[in-house]
């Protein structure tokens, strides 16, 4: 973790070199999402912080919040034993209800 004395806030996540990837924050400023790195033979799982407490959601990749309750986040299979790069599915996830909803496959 990196130390910057001069900022004030809250740790959400910790973890070895790109562990916790790709925060995206809510238009509003209170909720992030991430990507937890799976290690190496596990897909990487998105993270919910909602203001208060941190949540692990599912496997994915999140990519883009639309509002402040609902972002958009992809999934990934294997095409072979190394590779988890084939896209299965994109969905739109609501922290409000907890539903996803598949929007592209």
């Amino acid at each position: 973790m990196a130390k910057y004395p001069n900022l004030e806030g809250v740790v959400i996540g910790e973890g070895g070199f790109a562990e916790v990837q790709s925060p995206l924050i809510s238009p509003n400023g209170k909720k992030v999402i991430y990507r937890v790195h799976g290690g190496t033979d596990n897909p990487a799982l998105i993270y919910y912080y909602d203001g208060e407490k941190v949540t692990k959601l599912f496997e994915g990749s999140a990519q883009r919040w639309i509002g402040n309750d609902k972002f958009i986040y992809e999934t990934f299979g294997r095409v072979n034993t190394d590779d988890f790069g084939k896209s299965t599915g994109v969905y739109l996830y609501d922290s409000i209800s907890g539903q996803s909803t598949l929007i592209f496959k």
